[in-house]
């Protein structure tokens, strides 16, 4: 086989600068490059040519081997890389079962049949420049994870050839790397938990998004899910899903995310629905902060039929970790049920916006009762009890008119959270007379001291707390 052979050139062009890419000296480089290939026309003059051309910085040309079928290499070398392939093809089946998120990364965007210039930007740009310095990529990506000692052992060609053979095997990694949809929704704190094993598993479904999340033992700061109108989205920590009308408004409301468009647009609250059933449902989820919002008229109320009946049909035997809960717009007898997904004792904030509530019994659960701090958005105060563990509470009364004031709760709810260390009720409602005369008629009971009345502004405190009537 000559040397003029424009393949064969490639190849061993391409062994050189590997060895120039990841700091072989001189010497041992040619000991190597003999060592592997045998008796070679190319002499020491042209070695040393090519090895000072790359060390001077003329690298860009790429590397042949990247395009070349793992045959077509092999059939231009010794018989000595015929006895490797079996360890080659073991070695690059090995490379699935890495447990290292940069693995990860770097074996996805080699799939891609990324270039090391590409690979370093999609980098840069979604995980910045600490995730990986460019030398240990460099050095990474042209000896392809390969065991530090067979490397000695063999010189530095085994690389591309695992490389190519792991291209070559036709069953792909079936778990999800980074998404289906490449780098475009690649999140800087997200896609440290991806990886080629199954301890952290989120699916997407583009095509009709029944299954927003499926999850393993992982902890994040923040699970939010909002559905509004046509529009729903599932955001964890600083990872946003958003099923928009419009994508360009999308980008305009997140500017720093990344935001993936859905292709079905049709069943919103079905897929809001099931998000959410998918979060309560993943037993060893860790979640600081889960919110929860449904809005948007007609989508919200079926959205909210809809999850009603999936919680009800479901054990709830199997519990989530919750510091802290965010529920609003919701119908007060979803409440329970979803407070009954949550591990009692861990939950110690609840922040609830309620604007039709009634007696619920979601008060009696010991979700609620295990809490120490709430804020409560209400349109009344029906039921409102077992508060008496509580820190701190603020209410927020919603009373648009004087027909929706019952004294009675009033006076019962002020009971109930006087032995709070702090609380605040503020009431928001049109002036009226006769509530004034109502309040100055209860509030006295509760150790008025003092009473400022200004415009349309009612401000009352007593023992050192306060109750707000505001116009």
């Amino acid at each position: 086989m000559s040397t003029d052979d424009p393949d064969f050139q490639q190849v061993y062009k391409s062994c050189i600068l590997l060895d120039v890419l990841t700091n072989q000296p001189f010497s041992k480089s040619y000991v190597n490059f003999k060592n592997v290939h045998g008796p070679i026309d190319m002499d020491f003059d042209e070695f040393k040519f090519w090895f000072d051309w790359f060390s001077s910085g003329n690298s860009e040309m790429a590397p042949g081997f990247l395009h070349m079928s793992f045959s077509k290499i092999s059939s231009h070398l010794p018989s000595f890389w015929s006895r490797s392939q079996e360890r080659v093809h073991k070695m690059a089946e090995s490379l699935k079962k890495t447990n290292t998120r940069r693995d990860s990364v770097i074996i996805y965007l080699f799939l891609q049949r990324k270039s090391l210039e590409e690979i370093d930007g999609i980098i840069q740009k979604w995980l910045g420049q600490d995730f990986i310095e460019y030398t240990e990529l460099e050095y990474r990506f042209y000896k392809f994870y390969a065991r530090k000692k067979e490397l000695d052992q063999i010189g530095g060609v085994l690389p591309k050839l695992i490389f190519m053979e792991f291209l070559a095997i036709e069953e792909k990694p079936k778990n999800l790397c980074l998404t289906d949809y490449g780098d475009q929704v690649v999140s800087k704190k997200l896609v440290r938990y991806f990886s080629l094993e199954e301890t952290f598993r989120f699916h997407l479904v583009c095509s009709n998004a029944r299954k927003l999340v499926s999850m393993g033992t992982k902890k994040f700061q923040k699970i939010e899910f909002r559905q509004k109108s046509a529009n729903c989205t599932l955001k964890l920590d600083d990872f946003l899903i958003s099923y928009e009308n419009y994508l360009d408004y999308a980008n305009n409301q997140f500017p720093t995310k990344r935001v993936l468009n859905t292709k079905d647009r049709g069943n919103m609250y079905l897929d809001a629905a099931d998000g959410i059933l998918g979060i309560l449902r993943s037993s060893r989820l860790r979640i600081y902060h889960l919110l929860l919002n449904f809005s948007g008229g007609t989508n919200a109320i079926e959205a909210n039929k809809l999850l009603g009946e999936k919680l009800l049909k479901y054990s709830q035997d199997s519990k989530i970790r919750v510091d802290q809960l965010s529920i609003t717009t919701f119908s007060p007898e979803m409440l329970k049920p979803i407070f009954e997904y949550l591990k009692p004792g861990d939950l110690k904030k609840i922040h609830l916006e309620i604007q039709k509530c009634g007696r619920s019994e979601f008060y009696e659960t010991k979700q609620w009762k295990s809490a120490k701090q709430a804020n409560l958005i209400l349109s009344n105060l029906e039921g409102f009890e077992n508060v008496e563990d509580f820190e701190k509470i603020e209410i927020s009364l919603l009373w648009r008119n004087y027909e929706d004031v019952k004294v009675e709760h009033l006076i019962g709810t002020l009971n109930s959270i006087s032995a709070a260390e702090t609380f605040t009720i503020a009431i928001y409602s049109k002036f009226d007379y006769d509530l004034w005369i109502m309040l100055d008629t209860v509030i006295p009971e509760f150790g008025i001291w003092r009473r400022d009345y200004s415009g349309n502004t009612l401000n009352v405190h007593f023992l050192g707390k306060s109750v707000f009537f505001m116009a």
